[in-house]
């Protein structure tokens, strides 16, 4: 029942900011998705939090300097 009631109070709170966003004249709510992917942060390194340069196939975790110690 709590989650019914949290489903709901969440749905109405996303209808209510629907609507006063179209009240105030802003008719886009969805950005296009090229624009939501410039928009995220580079991806760090889990082991020493450098910047990792990534190809379009890129699932590495670790930055090049990290991958090439060896454990």
């Amino acid at each position: 029942m709590v989650t019914l009631v949290l489903f709901l109070w969440s749905l109405l709170d996303s209808v209510i900011r629907q609507f006063v966003d179209l009240k105030e004249g802003k008719t886009n709510m969805l950005i296009p998705s090229t624009e939501f992917f410039k928009n995220l942060p580079p991806k760090e390194c889990v082991k020493c939090g450098d910047k990792i340069d990534e190809m379009h196939d890129c699932y590495s975790h670790k930055c090049d300097n990290c991958e090439k110690e060896i454990h």
